[in-house]
């Protein structure tokens, strides 16, 4: 039997199946940042591409941190989005930080997509969490 908490029979594995697409974005994040200068064009079709897709990967990265990190605080909204946005941010300062082992350079405004995306996420998760309660019940 589960417990409403998630735990109990079974409990541990689904509390653990939250995590896995959350850690595999980050994966993925990781191993775009490190690909070398050469591998992007040079003259982008759409100018500030890089900015909308730093938004777009932290987006999703900050839905799903956002979302293992308010189960496993029980519900703590507040404590969870701090922890998203900082976590994130950290995540996002390392990425630039390593660029440069990659012929790339380290922008502030890369940085700050990052962070706009991962906020997005933290607010667009509590968004639908309003609105479902709102609709549904």
């Amino acid at each position: 039997m589960t417990r409403q908490d998630g735990r109990g029979e079974g409990g541990r594995l689904a509390l653990m199946s939250r995590w896995p697409a959350t850690i595999f974005v980050a994966v993925v994040i990781v191993v775009l940042s490190e690909l070398p200068a050469r591998t992007f064009p040079s003259d982008p079709l759409i100018p500030h591409a890089d900015k909308i897709v730093h938004f777009i990967e932290y987006l999703v990265l900050g839905l799903l941190l956002f979302r293992s990190l308010c189960h496993e605080l029980s519900g703590n909204l507040r404590l969870a989005g701090i922890m998203t946005v900082l976590a994130g941010t950290l995540f996002g300062l390392g990425g630039e930080w390593r660029q440069s082992y990659v012929g790339r350079t380290a922008d502030v405004w890369d940085l700050a997509a990052d962070v706009a995306g991962l906020v997005c996420g933290v607010v667009c998760i509590i968004a639908a969490g309003r609105w479902r309660r709102k609709h549904v019940e």
